[in-house]
């Protein structure tokens, strides 16, 4: 049985540079850094996730909200395994599949079919196997002559597409998905909504961090609500959902803020 749960999982970034102001900018984010900001072995950390506990199982969509720098990204790729938690651990079962950048591991002085068979090799398919999927990967991606051309040469639409292919060319029990449906030109995406919404059917359990409350609400029945690396609210996406919603517009009657942040802002 596919499942997920997580334990109390707390990550710690160092911070490079100076940390003595209140506030730590990294690039378009701003983390505001009080109570966020540890000191480890004699360094600065920052806790990007914080006592994080949750368990999803087989049928559960789960949609990951919150705003930039709550920790969104950094669950997703715990999950998957590229980070180690600082403290307590995530339990999985099942054949776990990503959707997050899509260059993620291509080389780029390698060929795009030559990309194809090193990603397929690192997922453990032998040549043959990779050969009974490469067709449909070289339609779908629609490169042309380019997919023998060096990965360097390509423009970032053409990029989108080759790793967009080889992400969804196989189904997974869990899918773990980052903010993607912004990628691409408009024929592709609608391209490649189509191509998600049926590797979504054959997924066990779907996580996805996104800011578009349509997408959520198109593919998941739980909303795990992140805040200042915290868990803030986890539960049936209508509930969640309309707090967020209400907070999140502040209506003359609604005297509440988003959490972290003073009410009057």
């Amino acid at each position: 049985m596919f499942k997920i749960k997580a334990q109390h999982v707390s990550v710690d970034i160092p911070v490079q540079g100076r940390t003595g102001g209140k506030k730590l900018k990294r690039g378009a984010r701003e983390f505001t850094l009080k109570d966020r900001i540890t000191h480890f072995r004699g360094r600065s950390v920052v806790r990007a996730l914080d006592n994080v506990s949750f368990e999803a199982a087989a049928g559960d969509g789960i949609g990951i909200i919150g705003r930039n720098g709550s920790g969104k990204s950094t669950l997703l790729r715990v999950l998957a395994g590229f980070y180690v938690p600082t403290e307590g651990y995530a339990e999985i079962a099942g054949k776990i599949s990503t959707l997050f950048s899509n260059n993620i591991g291509l080389e780029k002085d390698a060929s795009g079919l030559e990309n194809i068979f090193f990603a397929f090799r690192l997922l453990g398919f032998d040549t043959r196997q990779t050969n009974a999927l490469l067709p449909e990967i070289v339609e779908f991606c629609d490169l042309g002559d380019f997919i023998n051309m060096p990965f360097r040469t390509y423009s970032a639409g053409m990029k989108t597409r080759l790793g967009f292919a080889i992400a969804t060319s196989v189904n997974s029990d869990i899918l773990l998905v980052d903010e993607i449906f912004g990628a691409g030109d408009r024929q592709f995406r609608n391209k490649a909504k189509e191509r998600i919404s049926r590797l979504f059917e054959n997924t066990g359990i779907l996580l996805m961090a996104n800011h578009a409350e349509a997408v959520i609400k198109q593919y998941c029945n739980k909303v795990l609500w992140l805040d200042n690396g915290r868990v803030y609210r986890f539960g049936p996406i209508d509930e969640v959902l309309a707090e967020f919603e209400e907070i999140k517009n502040n209506t003359p009657h609604v005297k509440k803020a988003l959490p972290g942040e003073k009410s009057g802002k």
